[in-house]
Protein backbone atom coordinates (compact mmCIF):
# COMPACT_ATOMS: atom_id res chain seq x y z
CA UNK A 1 0.00 0.00 0.00
CA UNK A 2 1.61 3.09 -0.73
CA UNK A 3 1.64 6.04 1.26
CA UNK A 4 -0.34 8.61 -0.21
CA UNK A 5 0.23 12.03 1.78
CA UNK A 6 -3.24 13.38 0.71
CA UNK A 7 -5.43 10.75 1.36
CA UNK A 8 -3.33 10.20 4.86
CA UNK A 9 -4.07 13.90 5.04
CA UNK A 10 -8.21 13.30 4.53
CA UNK A 11 -7.92 11.00 6.80
CA UNK A 12 -6.42 12.56 10.05
CA UNK A 13 -9.27 15.46 9.00
CA UNK A 14 -11.87 12.53 9.66
CA UNK A 15 -10.57 11.29 12.64
CA UNK A 16 -10.22 15.29 14.00
CA UNK A 17 -14.26 16.27 12.95
CA UNK A 18 -14.78 12.49 14.80
CA UNK A 19 -13.61 14.11 17.97
CA UNK A 20 -15.81 17.16 17.11
CA UNK A 21 -19.16 14.61 16.79
CA UNK A 22 -21.53 13.79 19.78
CA UNK A 23 -24.19 12.06 17.51
CA UNK A 24 -23.87 8.41 16.77
CA UNK A 25 -25.21 8.89 13.51
CA UNK A 26 -22.92 11.83 12.60
CA UNK A 27 -20.01 9.49 13.61
CA UNK A 28 -20.99 6.63 11.78
CA UNK A 29 -21.36 9.07 8.43
CA UNK A 30 -17.26 10.06 9.43
CA UNK A 31 -16.64 6.64 9.71
CA UNK A 32 -18.26 5.40 6.37
CA UNK A 33 -16.37 8.32 4.98
CA UNK A 34 -13.41 7.01 6.73
CA UNK A 35 -13.48 3.72 5.25
CA UNK A 36 -14.01 5.17 1.79
CA UNK A 37 -10.94 6.95 2.23
CA UNK A 38 -9.11 3.85 3.19
CA UNK A 39 -10.12 2.05 0.48
CA UNK A 40 -8.69 4.83 -1.84
CA UNK A 41 -5.07 4.43 0.23
CA UNK A 42 -4.80 0.48 -0.45
CA UNK A 43 -6.01 0.85 -4.04
CA UNK A 44 -8.05 -1.84 -3.59
CA UNK A 45 -10.64 -1.57 -6.74
CA UNK A 46 -12.65 -4.42 -5.34
CA UNK A 47 -13.07 -2.65 -2.26
CA UNK A 48 -13.71 0.86 -3.83
CA UNK A 49 -16.65 -1.02 -6.18
CA UNK A 50 -18.20 -2.50 -3.40
CA UNK A 51 -18.14 1.13 -1.32
CA UNK A 52 -19.84 2.41 -4.12
CA UNK A 53 -21.67 -0.20 -5.39
CA UNK A 54 -23.24 -0.10 -1.50
CA UNK A 55 -23.43 3.67 -0.62
CA UNK A 56 -26.97 4.26 -1.19
CA UNK A 57 -28.12 1.57 0.81
CA UNK A 58 -26.00 2.12 3.56
CA UNK A 59 -26.67 5.69 3.97
CA UNK A 60 -30.67 4.97 3.87
CA UNK A 61 -30.12 2.50 6.81
CA UNK A 62 -27.72 5.08 8.64
CA UNK A 63 -30.31 5.37 11.85
CA UNK A 64 -30.74 2.17 12.16
CA UNK A 65 -26.93 1.65 11.70
CA UNK A 66 -25.77 4.25 14.02
CA UNK A 67 -27.58 2.85 16.90
CA UNK A 68 -25.41 -0.74 16.11
CA UNK A 69 -22.06 1.00 15.78
CA UNK A 70 -19.55 1.04 18.32
CA UNK A 71 -19.35 3.38 20.79
CA UNK A 72 -17.37 7.09 19.78
CA UNK A 73 -14.64 6.48 21.49
CA UNK A 74 -13.81 2.97 20.21
CA UNK A 75 -14.22 4.57 16.94
CA UNK A 76 -11.96 7.45 17.76
CA UNK A 77 -9.30 5.22 18.62
CA UNK A 78 -9.91 3.38 15.71
CA UNK A 79 -9.45 5.80 13.54
CA UNK A 80 -6.06 7.28 15.31
CA UNK A 81 -4.51 3.24 15.89
CA UNK A 82 -5.40 2.75 11.61
CA UNK A 83 -3.76 6.49 10.69
CA UNK A 84 -0.49 5.37 12.92
CA UNK A 85 -0.29 2.15 11.48
CA UNK A 86 -0.39 3.56 7.78
CA UNK A 87 1.83 6.45 8.62
CA UNK A 88 4.65 4.10 9.83
CA UNK A 89 4.05 1.93 6.38
CA UNK A 90 2.91 -1.12 7.89
CA UNK A 91 0.35 -2.57 6.46
CA UNK A 92 -0.16 -5.75 8.91
CA UNK A 93 -0.51 -3.98 11.34
CA UNK A 94 -3.27 -1.91 9.68
CA UNK A 95 -4.36 -5.21 8.70
CA UNK A 96 -4.30 -6.32 12.20
CA UNK A 97 -6.22 -3.32 13.71
CA UNK A 98 -9.43 -3.04 11.13
CA UNK A 99 -9.73 -7.11 11.90
CA UNK A 100 -9.54 -6.57 15.52
CA UNK A 101 -11.93 -3.66 14.98
CA UNK A 102 -14.61 -5.44 12.94
CA UNK A 103 -14.58 -8.82 15.51
CA UNK A 104 -14.99 -6.91 18.54
CA UNK A 105 -17.48 -8.39 20.66
CA UNK A 106 -20.99 -7.94 20.14
CA UNK A 107 -21.19 -6.96 23.84
CA UNK A 108 -18.90 -4.07 23.14
CA UNK A 109 -21.69 -2.73 20.00
CA UNK A 110 -24.58 -0.07 21.11
CA UNK A 111 -27.71 -1.97 20.55
CA UNK A 112 -26.60 -5.40 20.58
CA UNK A 113 -26.83 -6.91 23.92
CA UNK A 114 -30.15 -8.72 22.37
CA UNK A 115 -28.66 -9.86 19.50
CA UNK A 116 -25.88 -12.28 18.89
CA UNK A 117 -23.16 -12.07 15.87
CA UNK A 118 -20.24 -13.80 15.27
CA UNK A 119 -17.54 -12.66 12.92
CA UNK A 120 -16.47 -15.34 11.43
CA UNK A 121 -18.42 -16.65 8.58
CA UNK A 122 -21.40 -18.79 8.38
CA UNK A 123 -20.75 -19.24 12.11
CA UNK A 124 -24.29 -20.65 13.57
CA UNK A 125 -24.13 -18.05 16.25
CA UNK A 126 -24.61 -15.19 13.56
CA UNK A 127 -28.26 -16.81 13.26
CA UNK A 128 -29.02 -18.26 17.13
CA UNK A 129 -28.30 -16.78 20.43
CA UNK A 130 -28.34 -19.95 22.14
CA UNK A 131 -25.33 -21.20 20.35
CA UNK A 132 -21.62 -20.20 21.64
CA UNK A 133 -19.47 -18.49 18.96
CA UNK A 134 -17.58 -20.57 17.13
CA UNK A 135 -14.57 -17.99 18.16
CA UNK A 136 -15.21 -19.24 21.88
CA UNK A 137 -14.59 -22.85 21.28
Amino acid sequence: MGRDKDTLGKLRALADRADQVAGALELFDLDFDFYVAVSHLSGNQVMLLLINTVRDGVRGFMPLLANLAAPGDVVRKHHRDLIAAFEKGDVNGAGRIADEYLRMAPSSRRGSAASRSCSRYRCPASRRADLPCCADA
